[in-house]
């Protein structure tokens, strides 16, 4: 589950952010280099709409010993925070800086 937004240093009212590299953050206090004073998102997206305040993905282990031979299938999931690639193009079709997410479905074999 990942919980809150993908914050990085930020202008206010603008889509430019501090860096390259990029500048992570969790509150403004930590953003200290004018003009990029504030610790955001490009846009506060889904976590501007009502209620939500989460990304939650939902894997499946294997289940069973690996050490049987045989594939068994499962489903790896992961959370993150993808930030700013600094070409204003990429930035505004993608909507960077933001939460990605990313799941992972197949079969998984231990050969000894």
């Amino acid at each position: 589950m990942f919980c809150g937004f993908c914050g990085f240093c930020g202008q206010q009212f603008s889509p430019s952010f501090q860096g390259p590299p990029a500048v992570p953050c969790t509150a403004d206090a930590q953003c200290t280099i004018a003009p990029f004073t504030k610790c955001r998102q490009r846009t506060s997206g889904a976590f501007g709409q009502g209620p939500a305040r989460t990304i939650t993905e939902v894997g499946t282990p294997a289940g069973v010993c690996l050490g049987d031979g045989a594939a068994h299938t499962s489903t790896l999931v992961s959370t993150f925070c993808i930030p700013p690639a600094f070409n204003a193009t990429v930035d505004a079709a993608a909507d960077l800086p933001g939460p990605g997410a990313v799941a992972l479905p197949g079969d998984a074999q231990f050969i000894p």
